[in-house]
């Protein structure tokens, strides 16, 4: 991105020198420098300061607007021009995250590659965080994620599903004895005293569920989640609520598309939390007939999967 909107944005962000220092790798009395000549290059004044704090003035705010319209008309120039030799080429670069591997890789996949047999699919495997950059960066044309984007409107955004976070556990367990539904809960509520005794599967280190059930924890008892097994992918930790192993806090709708049965699904928590499944990809890939192709296979295929299940009985 242009050095000096992302100096002067990264500056406006921390309101101060030493922390934009620290993300920008360069020492403060640089960038301080580089400011200044910045401010007398353009005849304006940026910043306001007060003491260490700087604050963006109307004009610094103004000039970062304008700074990012050009950012933007570059970038899409740049993939304008890069997407037209990959797509002469007939490249689409795909991304999803491990959750969505069974659905993508065996449904979606599969049937892009029947129908576009010339079509050279690069695919790529991460977390949704990594995902999102690596379309930002360009280097992937469109990705499945549960992650929203920053900067929507730069993108093409495909909403594929709407559900909720619900606490997964088998349909044969011992925990839950009263329960009911509740407004603009999806499944039924269960109560503080139930949620603090279930024993939890949690999903990597840093799962983003494992973490908002962890706080509803903390905030109502003071107690962390009781974790008796921690796992790797969104399938092994189904296996083991199958198994009947323990519980895990999980969206919905990736227990229909790992195509799991016998499984009870429980509301929780002060509000409902809802989640969204999303095909997010350039404005300039979205464009082509492979990209419209594909995104039109996977909003079928996933569909096809959800309308299987009865969602309050699995």
């Amino acid at each position: 991105m242009n050095k000096d909107y992302t100096y002067i944005k990264t500056v406006a962000e921390n309101q101060g020198l030493t922390a934009a220092a620290e993300q920008l790798y360069v020492s403060v009395s640089a960038l301080s420098k580089f400011i200044k000549n910045k401010e007398t290059e353009l005849g304006i004044t940026l910043f306001i300061r007060d003491g260490k704090k700087f604050k963006l003035t109307y004009a610094g705010q103004k000039y970062l607007e304008y700074e990012r319209k050009v950012y933007l008309l570059r970038q899409n120039f740049e993939n304008e021009i890069l997407n037209h030799n990959q797509y002469a080429k007939k490249t689409l670069r795909i991304g999803f995250p491990l959750s969505l591997a069974q659905i993508v890789v065996s449904k979606v996949i599969k049937t892009f590659k029947k129908r576009y047999p010339n079509v050279l699919l690069q695919i790529h495997e991460d977390k949704a965080v990594n995902l999102n950059q690596m379309l930002e960066k360009n280097r992937l044309d469109l990705i499945l994620t549960l992650k929203e984007i920053d900067h929507p409107d730069d993108y093409a955004i495909y909403p594929l599903l709407d559900g909720q976070v619900a606490l997964v556990g088998h349909n044969t367990n011992k925990y839950v004895i009263n329960s009911k539904f509740r407004t603009n809960f999806s499944y039924p509520w269960i109560d503080i005293d139930i949620a603090k005794k279930i024993p939890i599967i949690a999903l990597r280190k840093h799962s983003y569920y494992m973490e908002l059930f962890k706080t509803y924890l903390l905030t109502e008892t003071g107690k962390e989640p009781n974790v008796n097994i921690t796992l790797s992918s969104i399938e092994h930790v189904l296996l083991a609520i199958k198994s009947d192993l323990g519980w895990a806090p999980l969206p919905d709708f990736l227990i229909w598309l790992n195509n799991f049965k016998n499984l009870d699904l429980y509301s929780w928590g002060r509000q409902p939390l809802d989640t969204h499944l999303m095909l997010i990809c350039s404005k300039v890939a979205s464009k082509s007939p492979a990209a419209q192709e594909f995104i039109k296979i996977c909003s079928e295929k996933i569909w096809k999967e959800v309308d299987k299940y009865d969602k309050h009985t699995l």
